[in-house]
């Protein structure tokens, strides 16, 4: 009975209230069919999370220092559908965008890159009071959608300790946008660790700001919705270091 009322009031919103695509304003959906053809031939890069230089699975260089060993991300955030569905979701606390962004999740060559079952996913978290002004928690979705499609465990064991502004809406450096390589090679693995990212200045404003709730062991897969300068994924990939994990992989859907 409740789904039912929920799919009447969703009807009766979409009457009053139409969709339009994020990217044409044609009314309908929230991506109409001719702007998903186009979002889905882009080529997008990947690249080490430190330099972000070319990384043929974007993985860190051997030269390069990150509590992060490699980074992976479905679209550029400059593209007009992912740009418009991130926000409408972030912002205007729109859900119906969530199959479009379920499906730029499914087009990352995720297990491919990260082989094996001893993964643990888990998301960036928000702090609490954002969490409230939005009603959800849009990297726990990300972590959720991507531990259903590897067939993997997903754990809340971050918390962020204190309110930080939006990274996402912070200036961040151009980057190159390359061909995005479908190597099936394991990701590189290294030990290198900083509290000093690339672009110092935001990463610094971000030091201790997350803490584990447990324990970690072996691998972890880190997710957000996007990657700006890393300054935020970077210090949470220190937390889960410091909670015992051997190795962190970024995943997000989008990077600036």
């Amino acid at each position: 009975m409740a789904r039912r009322w929920g799919c009447v009031v969703r009807l009766i919103v979409d009457i009053l209230f139409p969709r339009a695509c994020v990217r044409c304003g044609r009314e309908g959906s929230d991506v109409c069919p001719s702007c998903w053809s186009v979002a889905s031939g882009v080529c997008v890069s990947l690249v080490c999370p430190s330099c972000h230089k070319l990384s043929s699975i974007g993985s860190l260089h051997a030269g390069c220092s990150s509590s992060l060993d490699g980074l992976i991300f479905s679209m550029p955030y400059v593209d007009g559908v992912t740009h418009g569905l991130l926000r409408r979701w972030k912002f205007d606390y729109v859900r119906s965008v969530e199959p479009h962004l379920k499906r730029l999740i499914e087009r990352m060559p995720l297990a491919e890159i990260l082989p094996g079952d001893d993964w643990l996913v888990v998301p960036v978290p928000l702090h609490e009071r954002r969490k409230r002004e939005r009603g959800f928690d849009q990297a726990a979705w990300i972590a959720k959608t991507v531990a259903d499609l590897l067939h993997l465990p997903a754990a809340n064991a971050l918390e962020r300790t204190r309110y930080t502004k939006q990274q996402s809406l912070q200036p961040a450096r151009r980057t190159k946008s390359v061909n995005v390589s479908r190597s099936g090679h394991s990701p590189e693995r290294f030990s290198a660790r900083t509290n000093v990212h690339s672009d110092g200045c935001r990463a610094g404003g971000l030091d201790g700001a997350f803490r584990a709730r447990m324990p970690i062991e072996g691998r972890v897969i880190l997710c957000d919705d996007v990657f700006t300068s890393g300054a935020t994924m970077e210090a949470a990939a220190e937390a889960c270091r410091d909670a015992g994990a051997t190795s962190v992989w970024g995943v997000t859907i989008a990077k600036g």
